[in-house]
């Protein structure tokens, strides 16, 4: 039953839905039709449908995750360093992975990080002891880790492996963003059911649905080989083309800023939004619908990804689109301040915080496409564990200094100047990007045997 005061959210979410709806109907009307074999169907719709299960339970889970601790009796300051310890643990442990790898095979790996979410969620239930939930949270970077380093290897390794054509790999990674956008909406409804059950409702769904993704997965992927590695020295001397690069190609050392503060600020709001929307109720008998709002939020991402399709698309000019990111830069800035700044109601925050969302969805795309003309093929796993940690230190120092003073208006207009930076290291890049064509285009004129 939805309570006074809440028709907002819900109208919110039906809209989205369907705006969602329109748009994925548009899209797929402008794709090809691409032919392909009973085998492949059957293997795509085994892998898409795990991908999609466990994105499902991690909405749940990121959704569940500021009212469940707070239902232990924890305080925002404790919440904020079990936040932190997850994501310090999952970069940690994906430069361990990227060195070391004891598995001989991709789907139990990933089979293995689906029980570890399920033992992380399940601390919760253990009661209020801080150091069992601190254990948790360890576990959930790990299974972060070994998912991140898994689930898109295994589906580029099967495709080889099978000989299916390049288009059709392209076709299966294209169906992921439709997939979440399902899971999203989904993620609404049964986490807001479950929550009804309980406190701990939605984390007992996402605990019992990870288990079932887990038993999935070893019963409907094939087994796949690999080799165990330890792979420390290759590691360090990719740690040291990352450096080299960044100190002899300054696009290079901007991209790492502006990826550095851009993914900052969305780990920062993906932590705050639900204390802010929470702080801002002043009648403690009508409570933020968590798992609505966090559907709708990540529903307006997918949004602005849909949106980047139709307007940006692949066949936009490099000015456009250096436009473009510099625009999602810019409003995001301007956004977040003026949410520190001149918001005081739950519904002017998360109509504001939609905004962001649609602003985030813009901002994926784009940095990918930024990603593949700024980083080298070879340096682009050591820069995004680069990045990773980088993006965990700001998180950790951010928050730290957000919990001390307690205020949103802090936070928020951390995030502002963390976009501003990226907006200033996008217009520096463009820039560097120029003189370094220039100079290499001089170096192909004087070394031409003509002159």
């Amino acid at each position: 039953m939805i309570e006074e005061g809440q028709s907002l959210f819900y109208i919110s979410f039906f809209f989205l839905v369907l705006g969602l709806l329109i748009f994925y109907i548009r899209l797929r009307a402008n794709e090809g039709v691409i032919i392909t074999t009973k085998e492949f169907k059957q293997f795509q719709a085994s892998y898409l449908t795990a991908v999609s299960a466990i994105t499902l339970c991690e909405l749940l889970a990121s959704a569940s995750f500021y009212h469940s601790l707070l239902f232990l009796g924890l305080h925002l300051n404790q919440i904020a360093t079990l936040y932190v310890v997850s994501i310090l643990a999952s970069a940690i442990f994906s430069i361990v992975f990227d060195i070391i790898d004891i598995f001989t095979s991709k789907r139990d790996k990933l089979a293995l990080s689906a029980i570890l979410f399920a033992i992380s969620m399940f601390s919760l239930f253990i009661g209020p002891h801080y150091e069992m939930l601190l254990f948790g949270r360890v576990i959930y970077g790990i299974a972060m880790a070994l998912k991140d380093s898994t689930v898109e290897h295994y589906g580029g390794q099967e495709h080889s492996n099978r000989g299916f054509p390049e288009e059709w790999i392209n076709q299966t990674f294209g169906y992921i963003p439709h997939c979440m956008t399902l899971m999203a909406a989904l993620a609404g409804v049964l986490g807001q059911t479950s929550g009804s059950t309980g406190p701990l409702g939605c984390v007992g769904l996402a605990c019992v649905l990870y288990v079932l993704v887990a038993f999935y997965i070893v019963s409907t992927w094939a087994k796949d080989t690999s080799t165990p590695r330890f792979a420390l020295s290759t590691y360090v001397a990719s740690l040291q083309r990352v450096l080299s690069t960044c100190k002899s190609q300054k696009s290079y050392m901007y991209y790492m800023i502006i990826t550095a503060c851009v993914e900052s600020s969305i780990l920062l709001f993906t932590f705050y939004w639900a204390p802010w929307m929470a702080s801002l109720e002043p009648d403690s008998q009508h409570h933020v619908p968590f798992e609505i709002v966090f559907s709708c939020m990540i529903m307006a991402s997918m949004f602005g990804n849909y949106l980047y399709q139709f307007l940006v698309g692949s066949q936009n000019s490099k000015m456009q689109f250096d436009q473009v990111l510099q625009g999602v830069f810019m409003a995001s800035s301007c956004l977040f301040f003026f949410g520190g700044s001149a918001v005081y109601t739950p519904w002017f925050a998360f109509i504001l915080a939609l905004l962001i969302q649609v602003a985030i969805g813009f901002y994926w795309p784009s940095i990918g496409l930024l990603r593949a003309e700024i980083v080298p093929h070879e340096l682009r796993m050591p820069t995004l564990s680069v990045n990773k940690m980088l993006t965990s230190i700001v998180t950790l120092l951010s928050l730290h200094y957000i919990v001390m003073h307690r205020s949103a208006f802090a936070l928020l207009s951390i995030c502002a100047v963390l976009n501003a930076v990226a907006l200033y290291s996008h217009h520096k890049l463009i820039a560097s990007a120029a003189l370094e064509d220039a100079e290499n285009e001089n170096d192909e004129n004087n070394t031409d045997p003509d002159l």
